[in-house]
């Protein structure tokens, strides 16, 4: 892991730009929010990984005309990232093996045939790597917000 300074409001806007041929092909509004200090001592190639699979899966799994929100929130001990859409939804009785490898939800099989289940597993195991932590909330037909934080 090589560590170095960065400022993650940048970084996570590179990741949009490299995204945002999916979203409109989609129609799909991203917008964001960053407040406070977002600077951070980091692997940022890591970073760039967690946040391409999350920014990646919202917007295959959000239908046409829905929207993905990433808000980024700096506080004296760590940076909060939040990436919510208004996608699929992960069925709840599998919400417990989302961060599983090889784990597919049935509804993300059904959307895209295509996919290994490895990218959720991935990005636990990435921000964990980095010491920090990754949760997420989801209703089906409503959408998904994954959080994750990383310490200063």
């Amino acid at each position: 892991m090589e560590k170095e300074s960065a400022d993650v409001e940048a970084l996570t806007k590179s990741v949009i730009e490299e995204l945002e041929p999916t979203a409109l092909e989609k129609k799909i509004v991203m917008e964001t929010t960053f407040v406070g200090d977002l600077q951070l001592d980091t692997d940022t190639r890591l970073v760039r990984i967690i946040l391409q699979n999350l920014l990646s899966n919202s917007l295959r799994y959000t239908k046409e005309n829905g929207k993905v929100f990433i808000r980024l929130s700096g506080s004296t001990s760590r940076i909060r990232f939040e990436v919510e859409d208004t996608g699929v939804g992960i069925p709840p009785n599998e919400q417990g093996s989302i961060f599983s490898k090889l784990y597919r939800a049935t509804n993300a099989k059904e959307i895209e045939a295509n996919g290994n289940g490895i990218g959720l597993y991935m990005c636990k195991e990435l921000v964990e790597g980095l010491g920090g932590t990754i949760t997420f909330v989801s209703k089906l037909g409503e959408g998904t917000t994954f959080t994750f934080e990383l310490p200063r």
